[in-house]
């Protein structure tokens, strides 16, 4: 983990209190579920509460976040395909 660079420890820890929140787990049991520092858990939950520029993870913009890992299948393509209530279709290329 050293090795990440701030941008990189700012996403990691927001995912972990994303997971954490809706997993219904105590922080202590969550932390120990995923080999987690409890105390790095709660630096981070109180950096991101007193941050509006970190919060944006904190609100539900209906949005998720889609993580693909070109490394592990390279030559496998794939495809990603939204649809809308209305019908309306968004395909990747």
């Amino acid at each position: 983990m050293a090795a990440l660079n701030q941008a990189s420890r700012q996403l990691f820890w927001s995912d972990h209190i994303q997971a954490w929140q809706s997993s219904g787990l105590s922080q202590s049991a969550y932390c120990r579920e995923h080999d987690l520092c409890s105390q790095k858990l709660s630096y981070w939950k109180r950096k991101f509460l007193s941050s509006p520029v970190l919060a944006p993870h904190a609100t539900n913009s209906g949005f998720t976040r889609i993580k693909v890992d070109e490394q592990s299948a390279p030559d496998v393509a794939f495809e990603l395909s939204l649809q809308f209530p209305d019908g309306t279709r968004l395909v990747s290329d």
